[in-house]
């Protein structure tokens, strides 16, 4: 095995109402990297960068937020960003992992965008990269349709059926490997959580007009990159970055 697997650790976490899993490889004081999943996804899509060379000399945590991945369920039943977030600092906390880079993709990159903004006085997060996060409302497609079924009384029909075996199993896990292992964590993401993180994005669009987590990400005073493969983006969220030369 590589050096970089060798020292990987699991750890669980207990926070005031969950037992937070984040996989670890922390050795002596280096710089720290901080990894959160998507909507349904887990902190196995961070896999390949705890084996790749290019980090070799940086450590490295990725997070299963609670209701995902092999973290517990909220005892609370809270899963809203705000519950997310306070127990991510719990968890970086007890890890004692005090300044960071933050990487976050999709979902996890909305999550990441709260925390600088949160961090903006104590100057813990050195950096934020958000992959594919949402910016606008082009890009919440699959939490309009999680709204909808939601509207419609049969969340856990789409959810299970035509989310993920439809769109999930049979669209996109033949495509490339990311996506069959994003199927698999979906058979291990509990389905309120997945059910509370979709609406709330919905609802934070429609609250802060068609640009909710784009202006969020505007205010992060951070050093920040924001990443995108080609088509993986709405239109609208392209003329965004464009408008705000970002």
């Amino acid at each position: 095995k590589p050096q970089s697997e060798l020292q990987t650790q699991d750890h669980f976490l207990r926070t005031n109402n969950a037992c937070i899993y984040s996989r670890v490889r922390v050795t002596n004081d280096r710089p720290a990297i901080v990894f959160m999943h998507g909507l349904g996804d887990s902190s196995e899509a961070f896999r390949e960068m705890f084996a790749t060379p290019l980090l070799k000399n940086h450590n490295l945590i990725a997070i299963d937020q609670a209701g995902y991945g092999r973290s517990s369920k909220a005892m609370d039943s809270r899963y809203d960003f705000k519950a997310q977030v306070e127990r991510i600092w719990d968890v970086l906390d007890q890890l004692r992992v005090r300044s960071f880079h933050l990487v976050g993709h999709s979902m996890g990159g909305d999550i990441a965008t709260i925390m600088c903004l949160q961090d903006s006085a104590e100057g813990r997060i050195l950096s934020l990269t958000n992959v594919e996060g949402d910016l606008t409302t082009g890009d919440m497609f699959i939490s309009e349709d999680a709204k909808a079924a939601d509207d419609e009384e049969n969340f856990e029909e789409w959810f299970c059926q035509t989310y993920r075996e439809g769109t999930v199993f049979i669209e996109w896990a033949p495509q490339r490997a990311s996506k069959a292992r994003y199927y698999a964590a979906l058979h291990f993401a509990r389905m309120e959580a997945f059910r509370q993180n979709a609406l709330e994005i919905y609802e934070i669009h429609l609250r802060e007009s068609s640009s909710g987590f784009g202006n969020n990400y505007l205010q992060v005073q951070t050093k920040k990159c924001f990443c995108r493969s080609i088509g993986s983006l709405s239109e609208q969220s392209v003329a965004f970055l464009q408008a705000n030369n970002l």
